[in-house]
């Protein structure tokens, strides 16, 4: 026994050392990517504020495109309003977002303007039962509940001033790849009985907005991602 004892005490003091070397090699790595890049010469002003002009032509041309769905947009019904005013009080918010209803195959979303604003496909909507429309709500106002409307302004504009910077794009994707889950969270503790609802609603929607190449507008929070 008190050989095996020992011998247990010695793989895990071995187990211990080569992870604490596999530690030490990986913060040299990491000391020396750090080293490189500051290293690098800095970049020029003009080339700087050319990327930032390209970034924000960009923005503007991708909002400019989806003006057209603020035109067509129309009032929601007034059991869509009751819809969304519940769920909004069962998330905890102080009122709901305006809601709108568009024409489209577009994803519903928040659109993060000064003032947020819930848009919803009217087919998409006519698509869903009444547990995946309410599990769709509850995401998207997970969104406002989270503000990642005014966090979403923020990292746009730390990105559009590090566009040169690899780790900024990269932080950025995390953000919103954990905002998604998150919100997925808030929608199967609210509904944990309704998994499968919300599952099926997801699907339908991924396939309801596949038909389209047009990407969403740059201040859209969509509840259909690429992990989707």
């Amino acid at each position: 026994a008190t050989t095996s004892a020992a011998i247990v005490g010695a793989s895990y003091l071995w187990a211990q050392f080569v992870e604490s070397m596999h530690g030490r090699a990986w913060a040299a790595s990491l000391k020396a990517i750090r080293d490189d890049l500051m290293a690098l010469p800095p970049i020029p002003l003009p080339m700087w504020l050319g990327g930032a002009a390209i970034l924000v032509l960009i923005a503007f041309a991708r909002v400019w495109r989806f003006r057209g769905y603020f035109a067509s947009a129309t009032p929601p019904t007034e059991q869509v309003l009751r819809t969304v005013a519940t769920a909004s009080r069962e998330l905890g918010l102080p009122s709901p977002p305006r809601t709108l209803m568009i024409d489209g195959r577009l994803s519903p979303m928040i659109w993060c303007g000064l003032r947020p604003t819930l848009l919803i496909p009217s087919a998409l909507w006519s698509q869903l039962d009444e547990p995946g429309r309410r599990a769709v709500l509850f995401h998207e106002l997970a969104h406002v509940r989270r503000r990642d409307h005014v966090v979403h302004w923020i990292e746009s504009a730390i990105g559009i001033v590090y566009w040169w910077h690899p780790l900024v794009w990269w932080v950025r994707r995390c953000l919103h790849a954990e905002a998604e889950v998150c919100c997925d969270a808030w929608v199967t503790t609210l509904m944990p009985r309704r998994r499968r609802a919300y599952a099926e609603a997801l699907l339908i929607t991924q396939q309801y907005v596949d038909s389209t190449d047009r990407p969403t507008p740059t201040l859209g929070i969509g509840v259909t991602t690429g992990r989707a």
